[in-house]
Order: structure tokens, then C-alpha cells, then sequence
């Protein structure tokens, strides 16, 4: 099977042309089933998941501050950030709730008699994010869909728009001077 296959759909890796990357990088019985943890490989950190059996893994910082995600609440194929709740799916590592805005790269993992073997690219292990590319925009002259607000609500949808094809003017209506970002660490005690 070619390494880009898995996950299946993985625009990514129509150019990735890095070099391979295989790894062994822990005993299998050092992540028993039910249980997770992370491991570096070449500076990067990867979580790795055994679930029930079958292992997963995943880039082991949260796309959102760079929370580690060994302490999330992992199920049914999700972890979920223990900071502010972004939640991936750890096989594809597509972003599936917010407030995190890019995906993360999720890795082959196999049992290499009895050490965790992990498979992926340079180019792949070279980044803590997947970030998807936008489809080509084309001319349209249709009339605007008009986002009320400024927040993470608005950037979210204007990103999912777009990422699903939306060619269509969007104005963003807002008494903010600035486009939407997240405001997350503007509530936050940590300003020092």
C-alpha cells in the first residue's frame, strides 16, 4: 500500500515527494490498550493511542495553542484538547470541533515485533499541522452572503465556505477594526 493512502483522502501527499521516514520508537507494552502517550520523533511530538489493540497516532500538540493532547479525553476515534476543547479525529486527523483551525497529520503506526513502528514523510514530521488548501476561486457575481460579526464564529464559517466551495462574495459586518481572529488568550490571565 503507498504511504499517501492512508488516510485515503490525503490532498496532501499528491506532493510530497520527501524522503520516507520509519521509525521504531517505543515498546508496544509502553502504550498498554486503553491508554495513550507521546513520544518525540526526530523533534516532533507524536501521540501515539492504543485502542483496544489497535494502535493510532497522531502529531501530539493541538493545532489551536499547541497544547499537548496526551492528557485529552480520547473516544470512539477522537481526542479532544484538554484546553480548550478542539477535537480531532485521530485517523485522518481532520479538525471536527473547534476552536482549533487546522488539522493535524495523523501517521501509519504498525507492530515491528513488539516495538511501535512509525511511518510517515519528512515533509509530513517536518509540521504540527495539516492545513487544507482552498479550492480555485472563480469570478462570481452573485450577490454577497453578509456574516454579521467579527469572531471565531465568523472566521470559521467564512473557512468552511470557502474549503467546501463557496465562490461567492462574503461581506463581514463588524465594529471590529480588524478581520476575525481568535480571541481565545484575550480572556486568558497569562498576559506578562
Amino acid at each position: 500500500m503507498p504511504l499517501c493512502s492512508y488516510p485515503p483522502e490525503e490532498p496532501e501527499c499528491e506532493n510530497d515527494d520527501s524522503p520516507l521516514v520509519e521509525e521504531a520508537i517505543a515498546n508496544i507494552e509502553d502504550v498498554p490498550p486503553g491508554t495513550k502517550k507521546t513520544f518525540e520523533v526526530r523533534g516532533r511530538k507524536i501521540l501515539v493511542i492504543n485502542d483496544e489493540g489497535r494502535l493510532l497516532a497522531i502529531n501530539g500538540l493541538c493545532s489551536h495553542y499547541n497544547f499537548p493532547l496526551e492528557n485529552g479525553i480520547y473516544a470512539k476515534g477522537r481526542i479532544r484538547c484538554p484546553l480548550h476543547g478542539a477535537c480531532f479525529n485521530v485517523r485522518t486527523g481532520d479538525i471536527e470541533d473547534y476552536p482549533g483551525f487546522d488539522s493535524l497529520h495523523s501517521y501509519q503506526v504498525s507492530n515491528q515485533n513488539g516495538k511501535i513502528g512509525i511511518k510517515t514523510t519528512e515533509k509530513k514530521l517536518g509540521s504540527d499541522r495539516k492545513v487544507r488548501a482552498l479550492p480555485k476561486m472563480k469570478k462570481c457575481d452573485d450577490r454577497p452572503v453578509v456574516v454579521i460579526g467579527g469572531g471565531i464564529a465568523a472566521s470559521t464559517f467564512i473557512e468552511h465556505s470557502r474549503l467546501n466551495g463557496l465562490v461567492t462574495p462574503i461581506v463581514v459586518i463588524s465594529e471590529e477594526s480588524f478581520p476575525p481572529y481568535d480571541r481565545v488568550l484575550l480572556s486568558k490571565e497569562n498576559f506578562g
